[in-house]
């Protein structure tokens, strides 16, 4: 199986050939994530028109405007890039003790925003595994509370399983 280095250079060689895809995904380590990101959007990207035809998204409250910024055409003709790096949106519960330990690890490097961006990834990736009950059925919803001075109460009228509030 080829590394990722020897992966990136095959993508940039299909570029450079005309071959291109809407989407390239890296995983792995993230330092030679982020040099065959730069790598493809190099290859995809005139170095004069990176500044307003590549767009960066580092953080996952970024993430929403993601849709927006695809439709977006580039502004100077050609291609446009968008990157996302260390998006969540791709931890599962598989690799929780993978984020855990890497968060430690940049902690005690004293790279704290890192440190705090991995472990609130982990935290994410665990809210689903937490809303399950040990024995793997999901715990009982609570009901919410009704608005100050107002009554809930389930009409007779009201099909089995549909409440009917009043």
């Amino acid at each position: 199986m080829a590394g990722m280095a020897e992966t990136i250079q095959k993508v940039v060689s299909e570029i450079t050939r005309g071959t291109r895809h809407p989407v390239y995904l890296l995983h792995g380590d993230e330092l030679l994530a982020k040099d065959g990101a730069k790598a493809i959007v190099d290859a995809l990207v005139p170095p004069e028109q990176q500044s307003l035809n590549v767009e960066v998204i580092a953080e996952d409250r970024d993430l929403a405007s993601l849709p927006v910024r695809l439709k977006t055409l580039p502004l100077l003709g050609g291609s446009k890039v968008v990157v996302v790096h260390d998006s969540k949106a791709f931890v599962s519960k598989q690799n929780l003790g993978d984020l855990a330990k890497k968060s430690l690890q940049a902690w005690q490097a004293g790279d704290g925003e890192r440190a705090l961006r991995l472990f609130l990834q982990a935290v994410g990736a665990a809210g689903a595994r937490a809303a399950r009950s040990p024995t793997g059925r999901r715990s009982r919803r609570r009901r919410a509370p009704a608005w100050p001075g107002s009554t809930r109460t389930r009409s007779s009228g009201a099909s089995p399983g549909m409440p009917r509030w009043s």
